[in-house]
């Protein structure tokens, strides 16, 4: 079953300690990946077409380390 989602620019996908019950596949645009770590937020990369991003997270079946 696919579901298609589509962001605005700015919008959150999914947030750092969300439950992980879906990985996304980036058809066009990009992606920033963002964590907190020791009070401040970190730039982790930046995803674009072709890529796939929350399979980590899905595949461990734990939370999201990232935003």
């Amino acid at each position: 079953m696919s579901k298609r989602r589509t962001l605005s620019a700015g919008e959150v996908l999914f947030l750092q300690g969300d439950p992980a019950d879906r990985a996304y596949l980036i058809e066009s645009g990009s992606l920033l990946i963002t964590a907190v770590r020791n009070g401040a937020v970190q730039q982790l990369a930046t995803l674009g077409p072709g890529e796939l991003v929350g399979e980590l997270a899905l595949l461990d079946n734990g939370p999201r380390t990232a935003t």
